[in-house]
């Protein structure tokens, strides 16, 4: 678990000190009143036993100012701070010994101080607290226990312990379950700008838990959070510019989003750009980024991106399958997320709730139906363009009207209504409360199974007629 120390000593107000640029060394003539009067006032203060000077004091050797940088000395003058009741003190001292910041790292006395400066009311080691009890670093795990020091950093304004408590109450850990309390806490925490409650308060939107189902606040809250770089909210964002779903279609803006989460490793994404690519929707189409998307998801054991890579592959030459497998082992996650933590999210939501689980297993078994018709959809319509103007296409030889180009592309998108077909076929039978129509869905399946049959014929016809002809 890593903290901020970083930025928190960064916030710390320690006065610049002057240098000269001639002799590169401290201003030793610097006027009473000047930075370097203030360097020496501090000096002496925490000389003299003053337990904030010693705080400062600690902060300037810890970033170098005015003095050499010495981590030595700076743990010195934070444990004298800390020894006499600088909560600041307490709270770096607690934080360093919790990342292993230049101490050796040590759970027990990072609870120590964390405990000493939180008992003073300080905020942050309230928050850092309440996270070593949630997760049982340096004590035995006790979720009421980190529900109380949530609650006192909260009720001051902290915004990641606002967004945890919202994540508390909403699964029902360490507290009575809530909805509408988690909505609070995650409402504060996302417009104090926190991405992860906002992706969460975002959520709840989305399934209208706690608040009623409201698809552009959705939008607004996961907007919010993907501008922050959180993938998961990336994702969603893309999905929901993909299907329409509280926001106007768009495609390239789906694209814009997938792309974004996929760069950072989201197996999820990384799938649905890959469709995208595959068909050209919302992006030039290219076989070579298709693969490539698709490799990098199955990696990742996503199964529909392993089946679409097998299928995709037997449509690519194979100096298009080295070049997409080249840009799949080039590729670098450029992860940009904010530190994550136990989000309210369908993927990693635990709940001892049965209603809250079976809202949340139909809301995802309703999205896996909405994404496979949506998808079928987008093959249907691709097809009908392909029989209008066949003539659109590349051609590269005729047989009954039809391009070698046409036949494979056909082929293709039929091959993918059939996977999207057997999927819905799978989740009626598994999920009859949907109330979807297995028996219709199974005509169309054996629809497509035949039209593939059949264009596999064709091409077959058209790539013996291309090998005669270039004889």
């Amino acid at each position: 678990m890593r903290r901020l120390l970083f930025a928190f000593l960064a916030l710390c107000c320690i006065a610049p000190v002057v240098i000269s640029v001639e002799s590169n060394e401290p201003n030793r003539t610097a006027m009473p009143g000047s930075s370097q009067d203030s360097l020496f006032s501090v000096m002496q203060e925490a000389s003299d036993g003053n337990a904030s000077a010693q705080h400062k004091l600690g902060v300037m050797y810890y970033r170098g100012d005015g003095v050499p940088q010495d981590y030595n000395e700076a743990i010195k003058w934070f444990i004298k701070a800390a020894e006499q009741g600088d909560a600041k003190g307490q709270y770096i001292l607690g934080l360093m010994y919790d990342n292993g910041e230049r101490v050796p790292q040590d759970y027990n006395e990072a609870i120590k101080w964390f405990i000493k400066a939180a008992e003073q009311g300080d905020a942050k080691a309230q928050h850092n607290l309440g996270l070593m009890y949630d997760n049982g670093e340096g004590v035995p795990q006790d979720y009421n226990e980190a529900v109380k020091w949530f609650t006192k950093a909260a009720e001051q304004g902290n915004a990641p312990s606002q967004g945890k408590l919202g994540v508390m109450y909403a699964q029902g850990t360490g507290v009575t379950q809530d909805y509408k309390e988690a909505v609070k806490w995650f409402t504060k925490a996302a417009e104090q700008g926190e991405a992860n409650a906002q992706f969460d308060l975002s959520w709840m939107y989305d399934i209208g838990t706690g608040v009623p189902q409201d698809y552009k606040e959705a939008v607004k809250w996961c907007a919010k959070a993907a501008e922050q770089g959180l993938a998961e909210a990336q994702f969603n964002l893309g999905w929901k510019y993909d299907t329409g779903e509280g926001v106007r279609q768009d495609y390239k803006k789906a694209v814009k989003w997938y792309t974004k989460a996929a760069e950072q490793g989201d197996a999820k994404a990384q799938f649905n750009l890959g469709v995208m690519y595959a068909k050209g929707t919302g992006v030039r189409d290219s076989y070579v980024e298709a693969y490539k998307w698709f490799v990098l998801a199955a990696a990742q054991e996503n199964e529909d991106a392993a089946e679409a890579r097998d299928l995709l592959k037997s449509e690519m030459p194979a100096s298009q399958i080295v070049e997409a497998q080249r840009r799949s082992r080039d590729f670098k996650p450029r992860v940009t997320s904010p530190a994550t933590r136990g989000v309210v999210n369908p993927q990693s939501v635990v709940n001892d709730t049965a209603e809250f689980n079976d809202e949340l297993r139909r809301t995802r078994v309703k999205a896996k139906v909405a994404e496979l018709k949506h998808q079928i959809d987008l093959a249907g319509a691709k097809i009908q363009q392909l029989y209008r103007d066949p003539s659109s296409v590349e051609t590269l030889d005729v047989v009954n009207g039809e391009t070698l180009k046409v036949a494979k592309e056909k082929w293709t998108l039929f091959s993918e209504q059939a996977r999207c077909y057997k999927k819905l076929i799978s989740l009626a039978e598994r999920n009859p409360d949907l109330g979807l129509d297995v028996l219709g869905l199974k005509k169309k399946l054996i629809e497509c199974e035949d039209k593939i049959k059949h264009q596999q014929k064709v091409k077959k016809k058209l790539r013996d007629r291309s090998y005669l002809h270039s004889g």
